[in-house]
């Protein structure tokens, strides 16, 4: 194992000097030709305060409902939070001031049941719609009385060797719906870095229907053995992310950096968003992380992968009902604090906002900020609710 981990510092110590030097040769360049001037600002953001107002699921204070992975978050018109949790495939409607409102949903195959409760969204007119991935089936629920309303299977046929992964919102004109690509292990390198291997959003009509394809996203890769016996998850990857923000626009990114596109669900380019960020880099300790527990062979593959030397830009981002996106960056692993960017629609910072360590944004509307984390202590998943004050 020692003699893995002198390997491993050895390679990190020449991917970190290779990338200094070659930042120090930007930073130069642009100090040269004596033209270079930052068009990124903070001046006059300002500093968002989060105040906590609500905290669910914490057994210890009596709470009645447990959550076992809690999957999505929504907030409705009325400012009710639905929150879908795919250990137990049940859903849970809380009111403004965090009591339970009702439930729906449950583990099975049938009517408003579910194999696999993935992504939990409000639509129209506030009813609740849900994906099942396994069941290719989206269930829709009475947004007053939150039963079964009916249920939208997607069709048979595949874009391309396309297959629906997740529900990303619901409009007037029908669902949007993220396809990830069926991949061969022939295709995957073992020792490859990020392969860009390409999935796609479709709008999907009333029927189930796939009907246009809206962009495309590079999908993460895993690691795999030379033989091709074994995959493992790639650590400190990078991956797509997409969120319906509104109007029906859509926000997506590939979190390497903090480039987030605007994309209509007519396909049309609304441009981008753009931000730099200082890369927080990948120690050795971080190494150590995720070595711990794995076998031989698992350290190995990781060893013989090109691993990033820094972690992804951000962690997650949330498009409010503003328009405005709140990135969530990435943190170092001993700091007090997470950051997140708050950024307007035409790419300037309006706000900067500090989050507990473990918190991770999920929903934001009406001037209320949502999100998970685990509870320090337990390892229980909790829900926390903000209060937003200062934007």
């Amino acid at each position: 194992m020692q003699t893995l981990q002198n390997i491993f510092r050895y390679q990190l110590m020449i991917r970190s000097l290779v990338s200094t030097l070659l930042c120090i040769g930007f930073v130069c360049m642009s100090a040269c030709g004596g033209e270079y001037a930052d068009p990124y600002s903070y001046a006059g953001h300002k500093s968002v305060e989060l105040k906590e107002f609500m905290r669910l699921g914490d057994e210890a204070r009596g709470d009645s409902v447990l959550f076992g992975k809690i999957r999505s978050m929504a907030v409705n018109s009325a400012g009710q939070l639905v929150v879908g949790d795919w250990d137990n495939s049940n859903g849970y409607v809380f009111s403004p001031d965090g009591e339970l409102d009702g439930h729906f949903g449950g583990k099975g195959a049938g009517p408003g049941e579910f194999e696999w409760m993935g992504s939990t969204v409000v639509g129209p007119s506030d009813s609740i719609f849900v994906f099942d991935p396994i069941l290719s089936r989206i269930s829709a629920f009475d947004p007053d009385t939150y039963q079964f309303d009916y249920s939208i299977s997607l069709k048979s046929e595949r874009i391309g060797r396309q297959s629906p992964g997740d529900l990303v919102g619901v409009t007037e004109r029908g669902f949007i719906i993220r396809y990830n690509r069926n991949v061969s292990l022939s295709e995957l390198a073992p020792n490859s870095d990020e392969t860009r291997l390409i999935g796609v959003v479709m709008r999907v009509n009333w029927r189930g229907e796939s009907v246009d394809s809206i962009l495309g996203l590079r999908l993460s890769s895993n690691i795999i053995a030379p033989d091709a016996s074994r995959i493992i998850s790639r650590p400190f990857a990078r991956e797509s992310m997409v969120r319906l923000g509104p109007n029906g626009i859509l926000y997506s990114g590939w979190n390497d950096g903090i480039q987030i596109e605007r994309t209509g669900i007519d396909a049309k380019s609304y441009g981008s968003i753009q931000w730099p960020h200082d890369p927080v880099p990948v120690t050795e300790e971080d190494i150590e992380d995720v070595m711990e527990g794995r076998d031989l062979t698992a350290r190995q593959m990781m060893l013989g992968a090109n691993l990033a030397t820094t972690w992804p830009a951000y962690r997650t981002f949330v498009v409010d009902d503003e328009s405005r996106v709140w990135v969530q960056l990435f943190y170092a692993k001993d700091a007090p604090l997470a950051k997140g960017l708050i950024v307007d629609g035409e790419g300037f910072a309006v706000g900067e906002v500090d989050l507990p360590v473990g918190v991770v944004l999920m929903a934001i509307r009406s001037g209320r900020a949502y999100g998970q984390f685990e509870d320090p202590d337990t390892g229980a998943p909790l829900v926390v609710g903000y209060e937003i004050i200062g934007l």
